[in-house]
């Protein structure tokens, strides 16, 4: 994100992105800036600074380049053979290309970037089934302790889980979900630890989408109501070209917001 609330002090993402970066590079691109957000409260922002330097200290214990470490401690003991850590380095096997939505029925090819401008926070590549793995292998596996483990999964909106602490309505068990987009590309990944269910989809178009669809996907594969899909055309001339006022629902989170389209 480029995270306009921290006003001139730190560097926009999308600058380092232009250009191959580390660990090191990302954490001393941040070295001596003034904290942002409420040192009392919940910071608002969404930044990543916390996975650079984890990547950064990962380095330091193992003496290995991030996506080495990755590789020999999570992606072959788990026998994730399609994954790896994205760090400019050439990548062999076929690899989708990212799309973002241009207009209101359209595709264009998402800006490139380096992937290595985000160590530790978005550079992993992975397919459906190597995801799966990973999962299994984290809620299972010997990888955590039953004390860190306990600690991910209990903790509210934290370690990239959304963790439904009370049951789902609809489903009538707990839910967890991680979700994530990047230039191209966005995933979204939800688990039911009772019946150790998961939906994960995996898609080369940034979008909002994904969040909409899945909890439906999911109820239908449990047997509980879901609210079906309903497409009503809208003729290209009117949806390519939108202009006018649109007032939001006294339920939206700034009530009766008006938005002005213009052409």
């Amino acid at each position: 994100s480029n995270l306009p609330d921290v006003e001139d002090d730190l560097p926009n993402s999308d600058d380092l992105r232009n250009s191959h970066q580390t660990p090191a590079s990302m954490v001393a691109a941040m070295r001596g800036l003034k904290p942002h957000g409420d040192p009392g409260g919940e910071s608002q922002s969404e930044e990543h600074s916390g996975q650079n330097l984890l990547a950064l200290i990962i380095e330091k214990k193992t003496g290995l380049p991030f996506a080495d470490a990755m590789q020999r401690l999570v992606f072959e003991p788990f026998g994730m053979h399609n994954s790896g850590i994205d760090d400019d380095r050439p990548i062999e096997g076929p690899m989708a290309v990212g799309y973002r939505v241009d207009g209101t029925f359209g595709l264009k090819p998402a800006p490139m970037i380096h992937w290595s401008a985000i160590p530790g926070g978005g550079s992993a590549y992975t397919t459906v089934g190597d995801e799966w793995k990973w999962l299994q292998a984290i809620l299972h596996g010997p990888l955590l302790t039953e004390s860190s483990r306990k600690a991910m999964l209990e903790t509210k909106d934290g370690f990239g889980w959304y963790v439904s602490q009370k049951q789902s309505p609809r489903l009538g068990e707990s839910v967890m979900v991680s979700n994530g987009r990047a230039p191209g590309f966005s995933a979204i990944l939800e688990y039911l630890p009772k019946e150790n269910l998961a939906v994960i989809v995996l898609t080369n178009i940034e979008h909002d989408a994904n969040p909409l669809v899945i909890p439906e996907a999911v109820a239908m594969l449990r047997g509980k109501p879901y609210k079906p899909f309903d497409y009503s055309p809208v003729a290209a001339r009117a949806a390519g070209r939108p202009a006018g006022d649109f007032v939001f629902g006294a339920d939206f989170y700034r009530a009766s917001a008006t938005l002005n389209l213009a052409t």
